[in-house]
């Protein structure tokens, strides 16, 4: 659909002759689909990020949350210092360690 809207839009600013449209229409059909990149607009790129962020952010809460069952179930309690420093502690590498 993107490809023949930007087409139209070619069409309108830029006509081209007869042969120049069948030159054109031969060079789309010999494109491969693996070949054609999408236009990613700003909008998409931006929601991606955020996507990215949250999903880490998301991974970061689980980690934590993981880390104070196995103190919780090994040693029937979690001391506050350790409360405090897994709240505090954004850095997926200490917290793996």
């Amino acid at each position: 659909m993107a490809i023949a809207e930007g087409l139209r839009l070619t069409d309108w600013f830029l006509p081209l002759s007869e042969p120049q449209e069948i030159t054109l229409r031969q060079e789309l059909l010999e494109l491969q689909p693996e070949r054609i990149m999408p236009f990613v607009t700003s909008f998409e790129r931006y929601a991606r990020q955020e996507g990215r962020q949250e999903g880490l952010q998301t991974g970061l809460r689980a980690l934590k949350e993981a880390i104070h069952e196995v103190v919780l179930v090994r040693f029937s309690q979690v001391p506050p210092e350790l409360e405090q420093r897994l709240e505090s502690c954004d850095d997926t590498d200490q917290l793996q360690a």
